[in-house]
């Protein structure tokens, strides 16, 4: 899922995209206990729909959604932001994107984690 071009406008690094409904992404032994909220830059041309961040597993605690509206190309990016509840320990926090029955919903080309 990981695409190897840049896409106009992206980081440094190649973005998360060719995104569709259940797919995830992990984040392995993250400390978040002074986190308050989560940002993520996106872009979409598809449908948009949620990312769920949450701790363990795909199916764990959730702990954010990230509300992705369409923004009309594949490259215009916008920054989305969500309250956090942080775990009480280290964890792994796993990304779900969702919307069911749902293909092509998003670019995704950085989470940051915002301390309190």
């Amino acid at each position: 899922m990981v695409t190897g071009a840049k896409v106009s406008g992206s980081g440094d690094k190649a973005h998360v995209g060719s995104i569709n409904h259940g797919h995830t992404v992990k984040f392995a032994n993250l400390n978040l206990s002074d986190t308050a909220t989560v940002t993520a830059r996106v872009a979409s041309a598809g449908t948009g729909g949620d990312i769920e961040l949450r701790a363990g597993s795909d199916k764990g605690e959730l702990l954010a959604t990230l509300k992705v509206a369409p923004t009309g190309k594949w490259d215009a990016w916008q920054d989305v932001t969500a309250p956090l509840t942080p775990p009480a320990a280290r964890t792994e926090v796993v990304a779900v994107f969702v919307n069911p029955g749902k293909g092509g919903l998003m670019n995704v080309d950085w989470f940051q984690f915002n301390a309190k």
